[in-house]
């Protein structure tokens, strides 16, 4: 599996692989095809009929929806970029001087305010739960499980309003 290389003078005659000590004919190359021209020649490329009209070729309008859209962002880019530069220079201390404008700009006393309603259902749960439930009990939860499955696996036998 040697590649070897012949010269001119030598096609014909039979040539020892150096590696495996085999004899090789080298035979003579048969002549390269010239290739084909890429290129059309003269009056051989397609031809349009000339009675024939072409069509006109349609102008892309885009949708009045799309343009509305477009003017409406740039509308409110320039409104943030106006509330930027209104906001004049960074104070010296943003720690102290800029929290409580930030405190009272949107959108966090809104979140504050829906976290606030959300904490409060929670802890009402909580409360209910365990004034329904008494504390120790609700506390010391993980150690009545076992008593609960057992009175989960006889529920077909118990009768409304009775306990374990």
């Amino acid at each position: 599996d040697t590649l070897m290389h012949a010269r001119a003078e030598q096609v014909g005659a039979k040539l020892t692989c150096p590696d495996c000590g085999a004899k090789t004919l080298f035979k003579k190359l048969p002549p390269q095809k010239e290739a084909k021209s890429a290129l059309v020649a003269d009056g051989e490329e397609y031809q349009l009929d000339e009675m024939v009209e072409l069509p006109v070729r349609p102008i892309y309008r885009p949708p009045q929806a799309h343009a509305r859209k477009l003017n409406e962002f740039d509308a409110h880019e320039d409104a943030m970029r106006q509330e930027y530069r209104e906001r004049g220079a960074m104070p010296k201390n943003p720690l102290v001087g800029g929290v409580h404008k930030m405190l009272i700009r949107s959108p966090l006393p809104e979140a504050v305010l829906v976290l606030a309603v959300v904490l409060a259902l929670e802890l009402w749960f909580v409360a209910t739960a365990m004034a329904n439930v008494g504390f120790w009990q609700w506390y010391w939860w993980p150690l009545a499980l076992p008593q609960c499955l057992d009175c989960f696996r006889s529920w077909p036998r118990l009768r409304f309003g009775s306990r374990c």
